[in-house]
C-alpha cells in the first residue's frame, strides 16, 4: 500500500483526546493542522485501526452529546513530491538544552558528526521528531545518564531518538525494541545515520524482548499500552531505578501514576508541555 495521509476534521475542544484515541491505535505521529487532525498509515492494517478508532471516538462523543464538529474523514495518496515538500520544511530544533535535532533529506546527509548534534531521517509516519514527548523525554534521559544512570532501556523507539539521546549523553548499554517493523526499519536508518551501530543494540519486541534490567526504562507510548504493560515494564527496571513514561495526556496523567504506584514505584517528578505530561517515576530499592 502507498503511504496514505489521514484528514479527521474535529475542532480544537476535542483535539486531545482525539489525539490520544489515535496513538493508542498505534499512530506514531498526529499533526494539527486548521481543519483537525492529520496521521499517517503505510500499511492497510494500520489504516484501519486508525479510521476504528476515530469510530469509536465518534461514538463516545454522540453519547455524551458532546459536539466536536466531526467532518468526514479523508484519505489522500502521499506523493513523493509532497513527501519532498514535507521533509525540505522541517528545520533543525533545540531537543535539549545539550542536543540539536537536525532533519536530512538523504541518508549520507550528515557528512560530520556532531557531539551536540542528533541526525534523523523524517518519516510521516512518525512524524518531525520534536513532538512535546520526545522533548521531555529527552531533556530526562539527558540528566539522568549525567547523573550516573548509565544502562537504558527505550521500549517502543519508534524513530529512535530518544536512544539516540542516551548515547548522547553518555550512556554505556543502551537497548531500543519496537513491535513495529516499520518503527524499527526508520530507527536502525537513524543508528546507522548517527554512527551509533555499536552503541545501541535494536531489536524488535516489547518490554520482554530482553530479561536484563536497566538503571532507566523509558516508553513514550500510547496510554493503554503503558497501562497494559506495567508489570513487564517495572520488571526491567533495577530496584532503585528510573521509569520515565509519557505518551499521557496531562488528563491522564494521575490514573497511570497511580496504577504504578500499586505496583510499587513512586512518582519523583511530573513534567508537563502543550497538555502532555511525562512521569517520573522510581522502583523501591527493596523490589526483587
Amino acid at each position: 500500500m502507498t503511504l496514505k495521509r489521514i484528514i479527521f476534521p474535529v475542532s480544537p475542544e476535542g483535539r486531545d483526546a482525539l489525539s490520544a484515541c489515535l496513538f493508542d491505535a498505534g499512530a506514531g505521529a498526529v499533526e494539527e493542522q486548521d481543519e483537525g487532525l492529520s496521521t499517517y498509515a503505510e500499511t492497510t492494517e494500520a489504516l484501519e485501526q486508525q479510521l476504528d478508532a476515530h469510530s469509536v471516538f465518534r461514538a463516545h462523543c454522540a453519547a455524551a452529546a458532546l459536539d466536536f464538529s466531526l467532518g468526514a474523514v479523508r484519505i489522500e495518496d502521499v506523493t513523493n513530491d509532497w513527501q519532498q515538500t514535507w521533509q525540505s520544511a522541517l528545520k533543525e530544533v533545540a531537543l535539549t538544552q545539550n542536543l540539536r535535532l537536525i532533519p536530512v533529506q538523504q541518508p549520507d546527509a550528515a557528512q560530520q558528526i556532531y557531539s551536540d548534534a542528533i541526525y534523523f531521517l523524517p518519516d510521516a509516519s512518525f512524524g518531525s521528531g520534536d513532538h512535546a514527548t520526545t522533548q521531555l523525554a529527552a531533556r530526562r534521559i539527558e540528566n539522568l545518564v549525567q547523573q550516573g544512570h548509565q544502562q537504558i532501556f527505550d521500549v517502543g523507539t519508534g524513530n529512535g531518538v530518544l536512544a539516540l539521546v542516551a548515547v548522547h549523553a553518555g550512556a554505556t548499554e543502551v537497548l531500543a525494541s519496537d513491535i513495529d517493523e516499520i518503527a524499527i526499519r526508520s530507527a536502525r536508518k537513524n543508528i546507522e545515520l548517527n554512527q551509533m551501530q555499536k552503541a545501541i543494540r535494536l531489536l524488535p519486541g516489547s518490554a520482554d524482548v530482553d530479561e536484563g534490567s536497566f538503571d532507566l526504562v523509558v516508553a513514550n507510548i500510547a496510554t493503554t499500552t503503558l497501562l497494559d504493560l506495567k508489570v513487564a515494564l517495572i520488571q526491567r527496571v533495577n530496584a532503585g531505578g528510573y521509569l520515565l513514561l509519557t505518551g499521557i495526556l496531562a488528563e491522564d496523567g494521575d490514573s497511570v501514576a497511580q496504577a504504578y504506584a500499586e505496583q510499587g514505584c513512586t512518582e519523583e517528578e511530573r513534567h508537563e508541555l502543550d497538555g502532555w505530561v511525562l512521569l517520573v517515576l522510581r522502583k523501591s530499592r527493596s523490589s526483587a
